[in-house]
C-alpha cells in the first residue's frame, strides 16, 4: 500500500542535566577529592535530576567513593549518569583518565581517555598516560518503540580523533581553560550531523562551559535572557564571532543546567509560526 510522501516526525524528548561543578583534583598530589561538602551538593544535584534521562558531570570530578551511590542511584531511577572522570592506577605508578558510564540496571561501562593534555602531563609529572587501546564512545539506548545514540568524548580527545559517525548527542566532560577550538569544533559538528553537543566543564578560573545545537533566532533571544550565552560575540578587536549555534557560553560559577532536546527534530525552523503545534528543538527547563 502507498502512503503519503510527507509524514512529519513525531517529537521525541529527553532530557539532560548538566552540571558544572566546582574543581575536585589536587594538581599538587594529582588526586581527586571528595570532600563531605562537595558530596552533599553531588547528592542535591542527583535529587534534582529525577525528572531527566542523563546527567553529566565534568572531567575530574569522580573518584571510586562515589561508586555505589552513583549505581544505586541510576538502577532505582531509571537515569543515565556519566560521572565526569577519575584516574586509574596502572603499571609502575602511572595513571589512566577514564569517564565511568552507569547505565541503568546494566554493567557500568569505562571510556578511556586517549590523548593528554600538556597541562596534565606536567601537573602528574607524567605519570598521566594516553589509554593505548580502543575505547567504547557510543551507547544506544532503547526505549519501548524508539532508540537513541550518544557518545562520550573526554575533553581534549573531541579534538584529536575522528567524529565521522552520526550520534544524537556528544557530551564531553572538560577541565578546559581555552575554549576556541571547542567552540569550532562543536560547530562544525552541529551544523554537520544535525545534533546536540554539550562541553561539562569545571567551573574554576572562569572556565566555561559549552553547549551547541541548530537554533533560530528565537531560542538564542531566549538563552541570552537566562544569560547562559550573548546574543552575539566579539574578539579582541570586536569582530563578530560566527558562534550562531552556541548554547552555553558564559556560564563561569557552579551550577546545573537543564535541557529537554527534541531528538527526532534536532534542526530549529528558521521561523516561528506553524499549524503543527511546533515543538522547539531545544528549551531550558
Amino acid at each position: 500500500m502507498s502512503k503519503l510522501v510527507y509524514q512529519p516526525e513525531s517529537d521525541f524528548f529527553v532530557n539532560v542535566n548538566l552540571i558544572n561543578f566546582e574543581k575536585c583534583i589536587d594538581e599538587e598530589t594529582f588526586t581527586i577529592n571528595i570532600g563531605a561538602e562537595k558530596l552533599a551538593r553531588i547528592k542535591q544535584y542527583l535529587t534534582n535530576s529525577l525528572d531527566c534521562n542523563i546527567i553529566c558531570f565534568p572531567e575530574f570530578s569522580y573518584n571510586d567513593s562515589l561508586f555505589q551511590m552513583y549505581k544505586e542511584y541510576s538502577d532505582l531511577n531509571g537515569v543515565i549518569v556519566i560521572a565526569g572522570s577519575g584516574i586509574e592506577t596502572v603499571g609502575n605508578n602511572q595513571f589512566y583518565a577514564y569517564c565511568p558510564v552507569f547505565l541503568p540496571n546494566e554493567e557500568t561501562v569505562k571510556v578511556y581517555k586517549k590523548f593528554i593534555t600538556v597541562d596534565e602531563k606536567a601537573y602528574s609529572k607524567g605519570r598521566l598516560i594516553e589509554y593505548p587501546n580502543s575505547t567504547q564512545r557510543n551507547f544506544k539506548i532503547i526505549t519501548e518503540d524508539l532508540e537513541y545514540v550518544f557518545s562520550i568524548y573526554i575533553c581534549y580527545d573531541f579534538l584529536q580523533c575522528d567524529y565521522k559517525v552520526r550520534t544524537d548527542m556528544v557530551f564531553i566532560p572538560q577541565l578546559e581553560g581555552s575554549p576556541r577550538h571547542f567552540i569550532n569544533k562543536g560547530n562544525e559538528v552541529v551544523q554537520g550531523y544535525d545534533n546536540f553537543v554539550f562541553g561539562v566543564n569545571n567551573c574554576c578560573d572562569n572556565f566555561r562551559s559549552l553547549g551547541f545545537a541548530n537554533l533560530n533566532s528565537s531560542i538564542i533571544k531566549a538563552f541570552s535572557k537566562f544569560k547562559i550565552r550573548a546574543n552575539s560575540y566579539s574578539d579582541a578587536n570586536e569582530d563578530k564571532l560566527n558562534e550562531h549555534h552556541t548554547i552555553i557560553y558564559d556560564i563561569s560559577t557552579e551550577q546545573a543546567l537543564k535541557f529537554r532536546l527534541n531528538l527526532a527534530k534536532p534542526v530549529a525552523k528558521p521561523y516561528n509560526f506553524s499549524y503543527q503545534n511546533y515543538e522547539p528543538n531545544i528549551i531550558m527547563l
